[in-house]
């Protein structure tokens, strides 16, 4: 439940945006410790840190491979001691891994999509700015403020990114408030309602095999999840492209900078961009 929410989650978001983009960092196991440990200590109070710190390690998902992309390979996991493992035992600690590989995968693509957004937006304020403040070469400056806004707003036009969001956004409420919240609700009735061990474990695992069917990851809606996978890599590959292209905007917009920058310091020292070597040698001449 409080995977969508809380100072953790934003501060580990904002910590691992940079591996998050498609492309990113690849699979280190040190990257995944040192980011989640500032995590806990950006978030949780002094008393608690070193409790939690103990408890909440890292490991690679179960059938991610060496060379991996750092978010796709990556899974938190909360390590259990007596009494507590009597119930939550290791065929449960593979289910909540299971649930929370699903919900770390939809973070990845809301992630890449916010990034790719945000990157983009940040462009057309540099061909705006830069159309403004070169009266010179305007023409050329409003040719590059034109190609920035292309990439910022070309998709959304089609309506392609706003399509995208949308369903990861719907997709992540059903699953935290539809699945997770509800199912969650009657755990908790039947817990306060368990006589001994055996209800309580039985509780439990009713618990994750009905969030396990809900949200598609039973071997009957195996064909539903390939689907479902498919989405979510072709949105990653949508932001990889749309990214690559801000790239290239970016660059653009840095030559042309430069070269105008370079241009106005030459009419400051009035030799108009251009040395003529030749120039000295007439005038020795004459």
């Amino acid at each position: 439940i409080l995977f969508g929410q809380g100072d953790f989650v934003r501060h580990l978001l904002d910590l691992i945006a940079d591996s998050a983009r498609p492309g990113g960092a690849q699979l280190y196991h040190h990257n995944f410790t040192g980011i989640v440990e500032t995590a806990i200590r950006a978030s949780v109070a002094p008393s608690e840190e070193a409790q939690i710190r103990n408890r909440v390690g890292v490991s690679k998902f179960d059938n991610s491979r060496e060379g991996d992309e750092f978010i796709s390979a990556f899974s938190l996991e909360y390590k259990v001691d007596s009494p507590l493992n009597a119930i939550i035992t290791d065929d449960a600690m593979r289910k909540y891994k299971r649930i929370f590989n699903f919900l770390w995968g939809i973070k990845r693509v809301e992630q890449a999509l916010s990034t790719s957004w945000h990157r983009a937006s940040g462009l057309a304020g540099i061909g705006t700015n830069r159309v403004l403040a070169h009266g010179q070469d305007r023409g050329e400056h409003k040719k590059l403020q034109q190609f920035a806004l292309g990439v910022v707003y070309g998709a959304s036009n089609l309506g392609i990114q706003h399509q995208m969001m949308h369903f990861i956004s719907n997709l992540q409420y059903y699953v935290m408030f539809e699945v997770i919240e509800c199912s969650w609700a009657e755990f908790e009735a039947e817990m306060l309602a368990a006589k001994d061990l055996d209800q309580l474990i039985s509780a439990q695992n009713r618990l994750l095999d009905l969030v396990l069917e809900r949200v598609l990851l039973v071997e009957a809606a195996e064909e539903q999840r390939r689907q479902m996978e498919k989405v979510f890599k072709s949105i990653l590959d949508y932001c990889l492209a749309h990214q690559q292209l801000c790239e290239v905007t970016e660059q653009a917009l840095a030559r042309r900078g430069a070269i105008s920058r370079s241009d106005e310091e030459a009419v400051l020292e009035k030799r108009w961009g251009v040395d003529d070597p030749d120039a000295g040698q007439d005038d020795d001449d004459d």
